[in-house]
């Protein structure tokens, strides 16, 4: 089968969407199938777009049996509410141009977000006559409406309008978890429309694992004998760091924890507590970290994951961590910095 894949993220990023997506179409190739990718050049985390790619317009590439069709879209250095809309939009059009220029496919797979490529897999869907899948990996109105990033209004509404414009026509809807999608169907849509594809993890980063590279890295920054609490990927206002940041503060007396953010935050800023001041226990400290050094240390210092307890409420992977916080989350990333208290 012609499969159309279309993904504001894709390889080589390493973070995110991207490695899902990446491992899917890759997945889909290995069966068979004829899996086309229409994306933009690699930018994420760092909003920057890769060197190898800086001067050009148009690409198309071939990597472990999935054809990349890239587009260029234009990438602010630094993010705020306007320069999304207007990243995104460039993002829409210069990848529906690209998916115009390819081969008609039997098959549309639409990863979302952004939202607006609802209204591409609409265009496409009817212009070619083909059925088209669509791929929540994150509920973005929800999100911003609960975590107050948009007031009620013009244009919330606008956001669930093309989150119900995709719902509807949509042939599959599918989502990550269990969650998420009782969400989908809360919104009046039917349950056998609604599927789980679940991302792949890495089984050994998820197991504990001692070993002489944990000490080093123990070592090295100071950490021997310490019970770590981290949080490991994005750092913006949908984490929901304060959480972890006002942890810390009330365990500011216990001298054997340490609470370290692994990631980078999408202005260059740290998260505020609201509870301490600069240079108090509890509050942040910047301190880079190669990541050779995280690499080793996810699997010696302890990274595990924990279920959901029965009935919480489910808002998107990385914007559930008022949940997670509960739970102790307990992993390393991968990008170079950390904030630490108690050391």
């Amino acid at each position: 089968m012609r499969i159309m894949v279309l993904s504001i993220n894709y390889w080589p990023e390493e973070t995110g969407i991207g490695p899902v997506t990446t491992w899917r179409c890759e997945y889909l190739a290995s069966r068979g199938h004829d899996v086309t990718v229409c994306t933009t050049f690699p930018y994420y985390p760092q909003w920057k777009v890769d060197h190898r790619y800086r001067h050009a317009l148009w690409r198309e590439e071939k990597h472990h049996g999935v054809t990349i069709l890239r587009s260029r879209a234009w990438v602010p250095a630094r993010l705020n509410s306007v320069k999304r809309i207007l990243f995104e939009t460039s993002f829409l059009a210069s990848n529906l141009l690209r998916a115009l220029s390819a081969r008609t496919p039997e098959l549309l797979l639409v990863v979302s977000p952004p939202l607006g490529l609802a209204l591409t897999a609409r265009i496409l869907g009817r212009y070619w006559r083909i059925p088209f899948v669509y791929d929540v990996m994150d509920l973005q109105p929800d999100a911003a409406a609960e975590l107050g990033m948009l007031r009620p209004g013009t244009f919330l509404r606008t956001l669930y309008g093309l989150e119900g414009l995709a719902y509807r026509h949509a042939d599959l809807i599918s989502t990550l978890t269990e969650g998420m999608r009782q969400r989908i169907i809360g919104k009046a849509i039917s349950p056998h429309k609604v599927t789980l594809f679940p991302a792949r993890s890495d089984r050994e980063l998820l197991l504990f694992q001692g070993g002489a590279g944990g000490e080093i890295f123990r070592r090295a920054h100071g950490l021997e004998g310490k019970f770590i609490v981290a949080h490991s990927g994005n750092m913006g206002v949908k984490q929901g760091l304060d959480v972890v940041l006002g942890a810390a503060a009330l365990s500011r007396d216990r001298t054997d924890i340490v609470y370290l953010l692994v990631g980078h935050p999408h202005d260059g800023r740290m998260p505020d507590s609201g509870v301490c001041e600069p240079g108090q226990r509890g509050s942040p400290d910047r301190w880079p970290i190669r990541r050779r050094d995280c690499r080793v240390s996810g699997r010696s210092v302890g990274a595990r994951r924990k279920r959901r307890p029965p009935g919480a409420r489910s808002l998107p992977p990385h914007a559930n961590v008022r949940e997670r916080a509960s739970l102790r989350p307990r992993t390393l990333g991968r990008i170079p910095y950390t904030a630490k208290d108690g050391i």
